[in-house]
């Protein structure tokens, strides 16, 4: 609870507000409001209607609220979108004194005027109605432009072919109406081309915005990947650390997992980590990988070949599973077994993050007798 005295139009004021971590009012974060004498009954509706205002005292005329730290009082020159207040007419006294529109309603209401218009520019004249119906098409397709960008792109990305995703990611970028995920996507795929300090820049503005938590962690992943091609592994760490434990989702127990593996952390503090995240998701990918890489570098080879087993049951794309699991079968005395996995890996990339490069995968290829005449040319 806190007071506060100034003077508004003129007059004279005190008023009591209450802090609140998500406003239903204003939709704002640390809202701020006042109620005037002689609506009780109103307040009263609020303080039921939004459980966090737990006290409203009416001590002024005149209707206030406020959405920052900074107490200053309402004017024509200072008034926030949605908590507008001019002399003693308020916005929401209107809305919440009246019957809240439907949800479909408000949804269909701009639908109905479109027929409207459209039915009525038929009648009076045919060319009218098209000229109004090719319109509205355009301004449809104008106003969602990176939506439709960033759609081109996903697919494009789905047949493997990244440059033409780029490529469409970016102009969903350069609308300047891109959604976060597509930004996210844009960065992935710059991290993937090699301009991670470009991905940098990109995720840092999303990040500077109010994101839901998941979209978050997911914008995160990415600027990590790009803190750790650019050598920044404890910023990496730390960035995504910062979620967990109080946040979980696959995405964050699988990223983090891998590069607290990379960084060096303790294997058995890691494995804590990992079996954690195995417990959460049993069936993904990379929490698969990351307890197994977990489990041969803690010398736990038997395990570490069960939890590769997993691995290779969902086709992993990447050389670097193909590359330890060789190794695990290897110090098991199953080399034949080895020799078959550092052939797969010789034929496919490593991942976008991998310690390993394609001279040590030649070099285990050697040992085992595999031919490396057929590998996948890059780095």
């Amino acid at each position: 609870m806190r007071d506060f005295q100034g003077d508004f139009y003129g007059a004279a004021l005190k008023y009591e507000v209450i802090e609140a971590p998500m406003c239903g009012l204003c939709r704002g974060t640390d809202a701020w409001h006042a109620l005037a004498p002689g609506t009780a009954l109103r307040a009263e509706k609020i303080v039921s209607q939004y459980a966090h205002v737990l006290e409203a005292r009416l001590r002024t005329g005149i209707i206030f609220s406020q959405r920052s730290d900074i107490y200053r009082p309402r004017t024509d020159g200072n008034r926030e979108a949605n908590n507008g207040t001019i002399g003693d007419r308020n916005i929401w006294t209107k809305q919440l004194g009246g019957k809240k529109m439907p949800p479909i309603v408000k949804a269909l209401l701009p639908v109905v005027v479109v027929v409207v218009l459209i039915v009525i520019a038929f009648n009076v004249h045919t060319l009218l109605g098209i000229g109004l119906i090719v319109a509205i098409i355009g301004w449809g397709v104008y106003a969602n432009r990176a939506i439709i960008h960033a759609t081109r792109g996903n697919m494009a990305y789905s047949r493997g072919d990244e440059d033409a995703a780029l490529a469409y990611m970016e102009k969903a970028y350069r609308t300047k109406r891109a959604m976060p995920q597509h930004l996210s996507g844009y960065a992935f795929l710059l991290n993937r081309k090699g301009k991670p300090e470009e991905a940098e820049r990109i995720l840092k503005e999303v990040l500077s915005k109010q994101l839901p938590d998941p979209v978050r962690i997911q914008v995160s992943v990415n600027l990590a990947t790009a803190y750790y091609l650019q050598g920044k592994k404890e910023e990496a760490c730390e960035l995504l650390e910062q979620f967990y434990p109080e946040f979980k989702n696959t995405q964050l127990y699988g990223t983090l997992g891998y590069y607290k593996l990379l960084r060096g952390d303790n294997l058995e503090d890691v494995l804590n980590f990992n079996l954690e995240a195995y417990e959460y998701n049993s069936d993904d990918l990379t929490i698969l990988d990351n307890l197994a890489q977990n489990y041969y570098f803690l010398g736990r080879l038997e395990e570490a070949r069960d939890m590769y087993e997993k691995v290779m049951s969902k086709q992993p794309k990447s050389a670097d599973p193909y590359y330890f699991y060789a190794l695990t079968l290897q110090k098991l005395g199953r080399e034949e077994e080895a020799r078959e996995q550092i052939e797969k890996a010789l034929h496919r990339d490593l991942a976008l993050v991998s310690p390993l490069t394609k001279a040590e995968i030649r070099e285990l290829a050697k040992q085992l007798g595999a031919s490396p005449d057929d590998e996948v040319e890059s780095e």
